[in-house]
Formats: C-alpha cells, structure tokens, sequence
C-alpha cells in the first residue's frame, strides 16, 4: 500500500467560465446543479429478505441554475436572443465549463445538448440595492470531463 503524500493544493470553487457560442464574454457569476445519476430498482430475496439494488442504467443529468449580472452590454441582448431561441425553437449546443486555478486550466466540463428552458429576472423593489441578478435553469444532454 503506498505511503500517504501529503496535500499541496486545494482546488477552490471561484475561477471558472463558461464558453457560450456567440458571447464574447458571458460573466456567469455562478453555476449550480451539475449533476449526474441513475435510479435504482429494488428487488427482495424472498430466501433471505435481503433487499437488492440494481441499476437502471437510465442516466439523468438534472437541472443547473447559472446566474450574472445584467448590466445591459452587447452579451446581454446576444443572451437575451439566444435563451428566446432556446425556449421557443428547443435549440440546443455544445458549451464548456472551464474550470481555472492560479490562472491555469485544471479541466473542462463538455456540455452536450445544453439548452436553457427559463430565465428569471429579480424582484423589482423601490427600497432594493442589490445588483440586478439574472438566473437562468439549463439542462443538458450529457456532460463528461475533458482534461
């Protein structure tokens, strides 16, 4: 068995970007939700009331909420069209997540299918002094880590 070495980094959550066909620099402050997993089907022994999981190898990759700042720039009104696109035509494309660390690339997340299905505007309030955050829930065909 080999020695434990011991730690000398730690991957932290900031420092990653999303590359969005047609964005020159799309600002998404944060995404949550990748995900990816199968359903279980039970089975019971009836010799030993044991009971079995097997896998239903159906693999589903959930929903992922993406947020920016809306600040009207060009990105905005390209995001605008292409989340209309997306909803009402069911376009979907291949993006990547790129994952940054100490201003270096430690892996991509490939996006198959990514398709944004709604965007959701911030409450307006006169007494509010909050940003203007976007969110937006996307979906995706699959994704796998490129290195």
């Amino acid at each position: 068995m080999p020695r434990p070495t011991r730690p000398t980094d730690l991957f932290v959550t900031n420092g990653w970007y999303l590359e969005l066909s047609g964005l020159i620099s799309p600002h998404f402050e944060t995404l949550e939700g990748i995900q990816k997993h199968a359903n279980k089907v039970p089975i019971v022994d009836a010799g030993t009331n044991k009971r079995y999981q097997f896998g239903t190898q159906i693999i589903d990759y959930g929903e992922m909420t993406l947020t920016r700042t809306y600040q009207g720039t060009i990105d905005d009104i390209t995001l605008e069209n292409m989340v209309d696109i997306m909803i009402n035509e069911g376009l979907k494309m291949q993006c990547n997540a790129i994952k940054m660390h100490n201003r270096r690339e430690v892996f991509r997340l490939q996006f198959d299918g990514f398709n944004i299905h709604s965007s959701t505007f911030p409450t307006f309030d006169v007494n509010a002094e909050e940003k203007f955050l976007v969110s937006y829930v996307a979906t995706c065909d699959g994704w796998q880590i490129v290195r």
